[in-house]
């Protein structure tokens, strides 16, 4: 079989790259600008929604506030996780409903104790649900994930075709590389954007694959157990009360309680985060023996890949940088329809040559 050269690799990446843009165009517009919106999900949140923004801070027991969410809700609903706010705010209740992957999030206000909800029905929750499974129940994720491989080979293969075919590096950071301004423009943006392209490409699939690709990474079984059990649903009937977990994990009164998370079907173990005047503790508790010891999950190189897709906890200059991808791949998309769009009518016109000369 004969090697190809330089120019037949070039049309073949050419063809690869433009149907990798063209055949998810439509999900990927979505994807690409409600991940943008995502980056300041909790500013956006606040603009949207008051019942983030009260005044007043949680000062009775942190049990009547976990005893309040629980008498609001619904046959098939038990409560994940709570946590309280550090300072005035809202008590952020996470419901797990029977048979549902995704947790429901709740702002319980500190005064009236009513549920305000957060993600159901609401514009971030209706973005986040879009961006991470295209409102597709149960196979959306996988075809983010799927969609998120094909842009990961469309931002390598367009590396590729943006190396200059003359020339060094410098020759192809120039504006006016073509007469057209849209593909100076495709060229440009895509170059800048190419590196995070690839970032955000990966971490989104390997969230949308963590079995496999914690395999890949080489996770221990104990970091893979751990990536599980966050989405585990509570135990429906735990043996301790909530009250009886925080006295046994060693939250006094005068202590300011942070979070709690119920016991899971894989891990039966309340987790109970407070500051005192020792510092802040994780504390785990047995729900089944009662015994409690500190806790620190590690930091699996999956719980990674969702930090840096997210943000979360990242530098403002990275959140930037997600911000500003999103934003470039609609015109990426736009940029790259027109050029096939004119390099299908001057094929148009090269065939309708043809025929006249015969």
């Amino acid at each position: 079989m004969p090697i190809p050269n330089k120019a037949q690799l070039r049309s073949l990446w050419l063809k690869v790259h433009k149907w990798l843009g063209l055949t998810p165009a439509v999900p990927v517009l979505l994807i690409f600008l409600s991940g943008s919106a995502l980056v300041w999900k909790d500013g956006v949140e606040a603009l949207l929604h008051p019942p983030s923004q009260v005044d007043g801070a949680p000062s009775d027991d942190p049990t009547s506030y976990a005893a309040a969410a629980e008498r609001q809700l619904t046959t098939g609903e038990a409560i994940a996780s709570i946590s309280y706010p550090n300072g005035e705010g809202p008590v952020l209740v996470a419901v797990a409903k029977e048979g549902a992957p995704q947790r429901t999030r709740y702002f319980l206000h500190p005064s009236t104790k009513v549920l305000e909800p957060v993600a159901s029905g609401r514009v971030m929750g209706w973005l986040h649900g879009l961006h991470a499974s295209l409102l597709l129940p149960w196979v959306g994720g996988r075809i983010v994930g799927c969609i998120s491989i094909l842009l990961l080979f469309s931002a390598l293969s367009g590396l590729w075709l943006w190396w200059p075919v003359k020339g060094n590096l410098l020759r192809g950071l120039r504006w006016g590389r073509t007469q057209s301004t849209n593909a100076n423009i495709h060229h440009q943006v895509g170059f800048w954007t190419a590196a995070p392209l690839v970032v955000l490409s990966f971490t989104a699939a390997s969230m949308a694959f963590p079995v496999f690709f914690s395999s890949a990474l080489r996770e221990t079984a104990a970091l893979q157990q751990e990536w599980a059990r966050a989405s585990a649903p509570p135990i429906a009937t735990p043996r301790l009360t909530f009250q009886q977990a925080l006295v046994t994990s060693g939250f006094r009164p005068g202590a300011q309680l942070r979070s709690a998370k119920w016991p899971t079907t894989m891990d039966d173990r309340w987790r109970i985060v407070f500051a005192d005047t020792g510092g802040d503790h994780a504390i785990g508790v047995d729900d089944g023996t009662g015994r409690s010891g500190p806790i620190k999950d590690p930091e699996s190189a999956m719980r990674l890949m969702e930090r840096i897709h997210i943000g979360t906890e990242m530098p403002f200059a990275w959140q930037l940088i997600i911000f500003v991808t999103g934003l470039a791949g609609p015109i990426l998309g736009i940029t790259g329809v027109i050029i096939w769009l004119r390099s299908r009518s001057r094929e148009n016109e090269m065939r309708a040559r043809r025929a006249k000369r015969a």
